[in-house]
C-alpha cells in the first residue's frame, strides 16, 4: 500500500491529472471554488461590520471584527482577481487550441483537395492493352496528328 502512494508522489502534476479533459474539469472546478470562497468571505466581512455598527460587538471583539473584515475583504478581492485571471487564461488557451485545430483541419482539407485534383486530372481511367498492362499515354499532339479519315459513301447503281 505504501508503494502505491510513493508512485503517485513521484509523478508530475500533469501525469496525475490524467486526460486533458480531466485537467480542464479540475481547473474549472478550482476557479468556481475561488469565486464561491470570495463571495463567502465578502458575506462574512459585511456581517461582521454589521455587528460592529449595530453594537453587538463591543470591546476587543469589536476591534477583532474590524480587522477580520478588512482581512476578509482583501483576501476575497485577491481570490476574485486570481479566479478571473485563471478563467481568462483558460478561455484563451481553449480558443488558441480551437484555432490551431481549425487551422490543422483546413490544411488537411486543402491537402486532400489537392490530392483529389491530382487524381482527377487523369479522370481516374487507365486504358489497358490486351496483355493487361496500362497503355502508354498519348500526348495531345499525337492524337491531333492521327485524325480519322472519313469514309466514302458507297455509290448505288440505279
Amino acid at each position: 500500500m505504501q508503494e502505491n502512494n510513493d508512485r503517485r508522489e513521484d509523478k508530475t502534476p500533469a501525469e496525475n491529472s490524467g486526460s486533458p479533459a480531466q485537467a480542464t474539469q479540475k481547473r474549472t472546478f478550482r476557479i468556481f471554488m475561488w469565486f464561491v470562497c470570495a463571495a463567502y468571505l465578502i458575506y462574512l466581512s459585511v456581517k461582521m461590520l454589521g455587528d460592529v455598527r449595530s453594537g453587538a460587538a463591543t470591546g476587543s471583539s469589536r476591534t477583532l471584527c474590524i480587522v477580520a473584515s478588512i482581512v476578509f475583504c482583501g483576501v476575497s478581492v485577491y481570490l476574485i482577481i486570481s479566479a478571473a485571471r485563471s478563467a481568462i487564461r483558460a478561455f484563451r488557451e481553449t480558443a488558441d487550441a480551437i484555432r490551431e485545430s481549425d487551422a490543422k483541419d483546413a490544411e488537411e482539407a486543402l491537402a486532400a483537395r489537392h490530392e483529389e485534383k491530382d487524381e482527377d486530372e487523369g479522370y481516374g481511367y487507365v486504358a489497358l492493352e490486351d496483355d493487361g498492362e496500362p497503355a502508354p499515354e498519348e500526348t495531345p499532339e499525337e492524337t491531333a496528328s492521327e485524325e480519322p479519315v472519313p469514309e466514302e459513301p458507297e455509290k448505288k447503281d440505279e
